[in-house]
């Protein structure tokens, strides 16, 4: 085995000076010191699962072409952690506004922490998220490397991470020229990464952003990772709900119909707000949400602000009754950013 490159020069009193922007939270963050990475648990997890021949670049703009001998890691700021043939790690880039960036937007959409949190130190509102997986998944398993993807679009979107970062890239964690934060959390398995807390929380979960931007897809992907969990789901457009009431009233199944649905332990609405209510749609909205306030889910995408949803369901009353139960224990996602159908397109 090769010793580790020689030094650069490396001030540590000045990196543990940035330490106000260490995150605090469920999970005990560590500023590393990088040329003692293999004192890290999960630094060290980490670099045990790299390939030994590791493409590595020299900056941001250099692609990650040229491969590399795991060893000179640190002679680097960015690299490709996952082999062609198996990912290891679930690497997200949160790169919002000033404004809204969180560092622990982990800990506020309930979910698990990251084992590694790296940050950039000349830019305070930019870090990426590494988790470790107990087990690599790979990409010959079809169904398997499919849920990762699942499971990938829904904790990318509910971090409000960049959807068009390159997965496979990312800042080196073992550079000097970032900050590194590591946690004491376990390599995680899909099923806890996949677990759906919101449901068992009997909580609500309301998708709201512009056309394109990827609401029904993530719904979507929550709602298969329900049944993957044995929940049972059920998924309507707005469309679609619309005319099952109209029908289920014509032919005298609407009792039916309703207790059809309610069986199900997670509902998925789509594209609320596109189809005009009618009194009979929103007493059987109204009906379903009164069944299974605070001890099911029901998912909602709309294009509306949540704000514009008491004019849209239109009777005053019954606007009233529905958001009061649908809004009170909801979770709230709002996804930005040009249409996915238009960047594919260019």
């Amino acid at each position: 085995m090769s010793a580790l490159p020689q030094q650069r020069v490396f001030n540590y009193p000045n990196r543990l000076a940035r330490q106000n922007r260490q995150p605090q939270g469920v999970a005990d963050f560590v500023l590393i010191d990088p040329y003692k990475f293999l004192e890290y648990a999960n630094l060290e997890r980490l670099f045990d699962k790299l390939p030994t021949g590791l493409p590595m670049a020299k900056d941001k703009a250099e692609p990650c072409n040229r491969y590399y001998h795991k060893w000179q890691v640190q002679e680097f700021s960015h690299f490709t952690p996952n082999h062609k043939k198996y990912i290891h790690s679930l690497i997200f880039d949160l790169d919002p506004s000033a404004n809204d960036f969180n560092f622990m937007a982990w800990s506020d959409q309930g979910l698990p922490p990251p084992n590694i949190i790296i940050s950039n130190p000349h830019k305070q509102n930019s870090c990426q998220y590494i988790y470790l997986l107990q087990y690599p998944v790979y990409t010959s398993k079809v169904h398997i490397k499919k849920w990762l993807d699942d499971i990938y679009v829904c904790m990318r979107d509910l971090l409000n991470a960049d959807k068009f970062f390159n997965r496979t890239r990312s800042k080196n964690p073992f550079s000097p020229e970032h900050d590194t934060y590591v946690s004491g959390a376990e390599p995680y398995d899909l099923a806890t990464l996949s677990d759906c807390a919101f449901i068992r929380r009997h909580e609500n979960l309301l998708i709201q952003g512009k056309c394109g931007c990827g609401k029904s897809f993530l719904a979507c992907a929550l709602g298969r990772q329900a049944c993957m969990l044995g929940y049972r789901t059920a998924y309507l457009n707005m469309n679609s709900f619309v005319e099952k009431v109209a029908l289920s009233k014509l032919d005298g199944t609407f009792l039916k119909m309703i207790t059809s649905l309610e069986k199900n332990e997670l509902i998925i609405l789509d594209d609320f707000g596109l189809q005009p209510m009618d009194t009979n749609t929103r007493l059987a909205l109204l009906q379903i949400l009164e069944e299974r306030y605070e001890r099911k889910s029901v998912i909602i995408a709309s294009q509306l602000p949540i704000n514009k949803w008491y004019d849209y369901i239109g009777d005053p009353t019954l606007a009233d009754a529905i958001l009061d139960r649908l809004v009170s224990n909801a979770n709230k996602i709002e996804l930005k950013g040009e249409s996915m159908r238009h960047k594919k397109k260019k």
